[in-house]
Formats: C-alpha cells, structure tokens, sequence
C-alpha cells in the first residue's frame, strides 16, 4: 500500500478527477462522490444522470456503515397500458435483449434527492462547490472513450428516440463516436441553478410540472413531491474472520452475495486460496443458486425469514455505473447508479434523460405493466463495505453488470480475504460467471482450471470481457490505501 491522503476508484478519468478536486480542496469522501455523480452524467451519460437512481453505503469515520437508498419507485397510479410504451431491441452482438422505452416506462427518479440527502447528512461542503466540476465538464464537454461509445453504440436507438437526444449524442446523421465530444449545455445551466437550491427545484418546479405534463400517463406531481430516500440498515455477513456491510431487502443483490459468502464459509480454506478446487465449487454453488435462488418465490422464501416485516418488490437488473471513495479520516462511501438504458425522454431545457425501470424485462415477469404501484424497486446493485476483524482496514467496492453483479463482487472480496491479495491484483484477476448454458471462464486460470467435469460446458474467453462486471474498489488502512478501477469498462484508480 502507499501512504496517500485520498483514494477514489470510478468508472471514468473525469469521474474521479472530480472527486480527488474537492477531497483536495477539503472536502471529505461524500462531498468527493457527490461530486464526483454530477460529473458522471456528463463523463458517463448511459449510466448517471438526474433522472437515474441508485444506493450508497456509507461509511462515516468511527460509526457504523449506512445504506442510502435512492432508488426508483413505481408511481401511485396502476399500470395504463395506453401511455407511450415501446419495445427496442438491443443487440449485444453474441444476443439480443428487449427494453422499453418512452414516457411509460418511466419510474421516479432518486438521484437528486439522494446527492441532496447525502449532503445534509454526511457531507461538510455546499452543493454548488460540489456542482462546479459538473457543470464545468458539461460545458466544455468530453471526448468519449471506447467504452463510453460503445455503450452509446448500444444504445443508440434509446438516447436519439427524441431531438434533445439526437442534439447531443448524434453527428451528421450517426451516433458519435470514440474521440467525438459531447456537451451537455442545458445540463450544465441546470445543475448550477439546481445546486444553488434543493432538490424540490427538481421534483416540484418547472422540471418536474414539465416532466407530468409530457408524461402523458403514470407520473403524477404527488409521486414527485412523496419521493424519500430511505435510510436502512445494511445486511451484515461475516466471511472468515471479515466483516462485511452489504445492500438490504428490499435489494436482492445483497442477499445474494450474502449468501454467496455464506456458503463460501463453510469450505475447506485450502479450496478457497486454491484456483482450481474454489472453481469446482463455485460452480457448483452457481448452479445450485440458478436452480433454487433466482425462483422468485424462493427468493420471496429467503427475504421473508431474513427480513420479515417487507415484502419482496420487483428487481431492476439494468446496466449500472459505480464509484468507490476513501479519506484520510476514515470516511468511505461506496455508491452504485443506473439510468436502466434510459427511456429516449429527455426534459426539455434540461439535457437530463430519465430511466427506463418500468421498461426492464426483470421488472416485468409476467409483462408489461404488470408493476405494482408505489413500490421501492429492488436491484441487483449491492454498493459494499468490507472490514478487517480488527477494523484497521476498510474497502469499499461495487460494480456493474446486472445481475452478474454479487457474483463478481464475491468473488474479488474472495481473493481480497482468502488469498490475501492487494486491491488491484484482486480487481485484475480472471472471474468466471455460470449461467443457463455455459460456465464461462476469463483467461488467465490454471490451464487445469478450463478442463475440470463442470456440470455445463465451459466457455473458455479469449479476453477479458466487460461481461464479468466492472468493480470498483478502493482500501483505507490510515495512511496507507489503494484503488483500481476494473480495466474491464475503463475503470479509473487515483491516489492522491
């Protein structure tokens, strides 16, 4: 480890460049990741924006962890099948996927009320000093990366379904590419007034009243004047001697991983530092979790006797973003974010894109509007507090990649526990992911690793791949800390 004052891990240079700016200038590990959110929804715009949700674990310096939820919640009117309500199909190259998009199937956004409530509660420094990068980056703009432009690729047909789309994200007819630069002007405007006020200049000014009028359906100012962020406590497991602070129900990607780690406990530990035997293991847990766990009502069974007085809400799985962030005082936040793929409908004026949620496939098992009303969406996002016994190191870490996501997450917080590794050997190791047809394998294993009698048939990678997520992760040990952000997505470590 290096004696640093500050760490931050994200999924874009400009991400954490915004962080490490205000832990600089003073500000501690929440006022860095609010920061370092309003820069993402320029730097990363197919994963923040302010009109996306998503969850923070938060770690004040001395106190117990907290899970900030933010998330999306269904309007208070039942499902109208008549509001604008699409499908697109999304063509990931080895599969397709089908999303729907436009106004009907938008939930309510948490995102603004969730940085505006970290401030008051955690934060030390004034919105609009936090805002200031933000707006800067959205006004001069930023040149996308390879990653950044693929996603855009993707998603093309979701980000240029409306002209304000179109305006910002297109060039001469086609979706821009690596090394084109986008700005986001009526962001940055935006946001310099809204950091100058509160969040009820989103959800009850002329943001959100244009929002209701060309909704044309669900949303209703009510939905929009009730949103809260919920405080809850986190799900805690103990794995090997660590201990560990992950999201709760009404999430499923807690306890997931949760259940992952238990079960991991009970394995010889010469099976856990060996990479051949934790593989036959693992997948043979994958495969029983597949079988059991990801039955709705077994999950429903699992959530009931953790957690007995919630029920079990949908689950968004969408594509999501995170960053991971320490200071020299011990504070740590780790805060995961989506937008699902957005929903093409950006509020004029404003370059802000709303989420998709009630247009994912998870969402929606028995099809379209089939959701509840007013109902905290669940999610595979599961941002993680990880604690030596002795509480002399802490890491924070998180990831993208839906619901692949407590898998990956289980398995750097193995290598960071069980084999002992730094944090960016156990972010670069090669991971692996069981699902219906095949156990896939990163390169990089034990040649002996690929040819063990799995109960699928490997999928043996060529190279690392953003399909095995894209983690985070960043260790406080005093003065010595560490970050690395997974090279799979173009993820960004800085100590400073």
């Amino acid at each position: 480890m290096k004696k640093r004052k500050y760490a931050v891990a994200a999924g874009h240079q400009a991400t954490a460049e915004a962080a490490i700016d205000i832990l600089r200038d003073g500000g501690n590990a929440v006022d860095a990741a609010i920061a370092a959110y309003w820069a993402a929804c320029t730097a990363e715009p197919c994963m923040a924006s302010a009109g996306a949700g998503g969850f923070a674990m938060v770690h004040p310096a001395g106190k117990a962890p907290v899970l900030v939820d933010f998330f999306c919640q269904t309007p208070g009117q039942v499902p109208n099948p008549h509001v604008p309500f699409e499908p697109i199909e999304v063509d990931f190259g080895e599969s397709q996927e089908l999303f729907y998009i436009r106004t009907g199937s938008i939930a309510v956004p948490g995102a603004v009320a969730g940085m505006f409530h970290l401030l008051d509660r955690y934060g030390s420094r004034p919105m609009n000093v936090l805002a200031q990068p933000g707006t800067h980056l959205a006004r001069q703009g930023l040149a996308l990366n390879d990653f950044q432009a693929y996603d855009l690729f993707l998603l093309k047909d979701f980000v240029g379904d409306l002209e304000i789309g179109r305006r910002r994200f297109y060039q001469e007819g086609r979706i821009k590419q690596k090394g084109e630069v986008v700005t986001l002007p009526d962001w940055a405007d935006y946001l310099d007034d809204l950091s100058r006020q509160d969040a009820r200049c989103f959800y009850q000014g002329e943001a959100g009243q244009q929002m209701v009028r060309d909704h044309q359906g669900h949303l209703a100012l009510s939905d929009l004047n009730h949103y809260q962020v919920i405080e809850r406590n986190p799900l805690q497991v103990d794995f090997q001697g660590h201990r560990i602070w992950t999201n709760p129900h009404p999430s499923i990607g807690g306890l997931l991983l949760g259940i992952l780690l238990g079960e991991m406990n009970g394995w010889p530990t010469s099976d856990l530092g060996d990479p051949v035997a934790f593989q036959v293991r693992w997948e043979a847990l994958c495969a029983r979790l597949r079988q059991e766990g990801f039955r709705k009502e077994t999950l429903q069974d699992l959530a009931a006797r953790l957690f007995p007085d919630g029920d079990m809400p949908p689950q968004a799985w969408s594509g999501t973003s995170h960053l991971s962030i320490v200071d020299h005082w011990g504070n740590a936040i780790a805060l995961t974010f989506s937008i699902g793929e957005g929903s093409g409908y950006f509020i004029p004026g404003t370059d802000i894109h709303l989420n998709n949620m009630l247009g994912e496939p998870a969402l929606l098992p028995d099809g379209p509007f089939t959701w509840q009303p007013d109902v905290r969406l669940s999610s595979m996002m599961s941002p993680t507090i990880l604690a030596s016994a002795d509480l002399s190191s802490w890491t924070a870490l998180g990831s993208g990649g839906a619901g692949r996501i407590p898998f990956m997450l289980a398995q750097v917080i193995q290598r960071l526990v069980s084999e002992g590794m730094h944090v960016p050997d156990a972010v670069r190791a090669p991971r692996s992911h069981r699902d219906d047809l095949h156990f896939h394998l990163e390169p990089g294993f034990p040649e002996q690793t690929y040819a063990q009698g799995y109960s699928l048939p490997v999928r043996r990678w060529k190279e690392p791949s953003l399909f095995y997520g894209g983690v985070h992760a960043v260790r406080w040990q005093g003065s010595e800390m560490e970050a690395c952000g997974d090279f799979r997505r173009e993820g960004v470590g800085i100590l400073a």
